[in-house]
């Protein structure tokens, strides 16, 4: 976990998450076509006195995932701005100025999802 501002006063906190070639392809073949798919990351500041889940969806993530470093990493960056409860992520060679959104409420969202499993 690292802070940073944003130069709107509002602190920046960001988690940046590597995935090597191997937990990708197994993310990739993970999904299951009658289910809706999500991938989750709990993520706790550095004393793990905090945490937080963010709830992501699989196929934005993947996107997210599918460009590697120069050297072949991959990885992912959740953003979260002050104490708002929404999360942002993007991946490697993706625009920060328009990052993926995580799902907001997950918990009210999984209650009301009547017909779908995860």
């Amino acid at each position: 976990m690292q802070f940073e501002h944003n130069g709107l006063g509002r602190k920046k906190t960001y988690w940046n998450i590597p995935f090597c070639t191997f937990e990708y392809e197994k993310l990739k073949v993970f999904k299951k076509n009658k289910f809706t798919n999500y991938i989750v990351l709990i993520l706790a500041n550095k004393s793990f006195t905090n945490t937080w889940i963010a709830v992501l969806d699989y196929e934005k993530c993947l996107n997210c995932l599918s460009n590697t470093t120069q050297q072949g990493n991959r990885g992912i960056r959740v953003t979260r701005i002050g104490s708002e409860r929404i999360f942002y992520y993007t991946g490697v060679g993706k625009s920060e100025k328009e990052p993926e959104k995580c799902l907001f409420d997950y918990i009210t969202y999984f209650e009301k999802s009547e017909n779908k499993s995860i």
